[in-house]
C-alpha cells in the first residue's frame, strides 16, 4: 500500500450510489443485493453522490457481486465489468458526454490518473496508449478487491462515449481467488 492507509481509503459516494441501482436492475444481481446490510443501503441513500465514504462499504458490496458468479471467474468479471460501464454512463452529465466527443484517446490517457484521484484516495493509475490499445496498470490498491474489472467498465464507457468501438478487454492478475489491484493490468483495444 501506498502512503495512503487503508483507514483513509474512500470513494465517492456515486460509485456506490450506482453501484446499488446497477444491482436493483439487473436480474443477475439481485442475490447480491439481497446481501447488502441494511446500513450500507441507507447510508449510501443519505448521501450526495460527490461525498465521501469509506470505501470498505463500496469493496464489501463489490464482493458480494462478484460472488453470485458462484466461483465463474469470467461470469464475475463480465458483471463487474458490466457494474462499472453502468457507474460511469450514470455518473457521466451531458456535458461531460459532450466533451468525451471531442477526447483522444491520449488526451483521455493524460487525465486518467487525475480523474482517479478524483474519484478514490488510495492507489494510483499508470496509463499508456499505443493505437488501438489502452493499458492501465493499477498501482498500491490492495484494499480495492475488483478495481481493475470496475475500472475496464469506466475505461469501456469511456471510449465508447469517444465514439470507440470495444474489441477486447484484458485483465491480467485478477481472478476471484486474487481480486485485489494491487498490481492488475487492463488492456482494452478498441476501433475506429
Amino acid at each position: 500500500m501506498s502512503s495512503t492507509q487503508q483507514g483513509d481509503f474512500r470513494v465517492r459516494a456515486y460509485m456506490l450510489q450506482n453501484t446499488l441501482d446497477f444491482m436493483r436492475d439487473k436480474p443477475a444481481a439481485h442475490d447480491a443485493l439481497a446481501q447488502v446490510p441494511a446500513a450500507t443501503l441507507q447510508m449510501a441513500a443519505g448521501l450526495a453522490p460527490a461525498a465521501w465514504l469509506p470505501g470498505e462499504y463500496y469493496v464489501d458490496t463489490l464482493r458480494k457481486l462478484a460472488a453470485v458468479a458462484n466461483g465463474d471467474n469470467e461470469r464475475a468479471r463480465e458483471l463487474l465489468i458490466e457494474s462499472g460501464v453502468y457507474v460511469a454512463r450514470t455518473a457521466t452529465n451531458t456535458f461531460l458526454r459532450l466533451l468525451m466527443k471531442m477526447l483522444t484517446p491520449n488526451l483521455f490517457a493524460k487525465k486518467l490518473p487525475d480523474f482517479w484521484k478524483r474519484d478514490c484516495t488510495i492507489g494510483r493509475l499508470e496509463v499508456e496508449v499505443a493505437p488501438p490499445k489502452i493499458t492501465c496498470r493499477f498501482i498500491d490498491m490492495a484494499a480495492f478487491d475488483h478495481a481493475a474489472c470496475t475500472g475496464a467498465g469506466f475505461l469501456s464507457s469511456a471510449f465508447q462515449a469517444m465514439g470507440k468501438t470495444i474489441e477486447k478487454i484484458e485483465i491480467k492478475e485478477w481472478s476471484l481467488l486474487k481480486p485485489g489491484g494491487e498490481h492488475c493490468t487492463v488492456e482494452l483495444t478498441w476501433s475506429e
